[in-house]
């Protein structure tokens, strides 16, 4: 029997944004989950936080 519920937890949670790149809280987002997704299985728990909440890093 196996004893973890999950495998591997992942969570972006809060403003990620960065002025000097030009990314917006939104393109960080979408990088972000893009990495993660990769790294993800059917036994993964994803816990995300204000997805597309920002556009702009002005």
């Amino acid at each position: 029997m196996n004893e973890h519920v999950y495998e591997k937890v992942f969570a972006d949670i809060g403003d990620d944004q960065s002025l000097e790149n030009s990314l917006s809280t939104f393109s960080s987002y979408v990088k972000n989950l893009a990495s993660i997704i990769k790294e993800t299985n059917k036994s993964t728990l994803l816990l995300f936080d204000e997805i597309g909440s920002g556009t702009e890093p002005g």
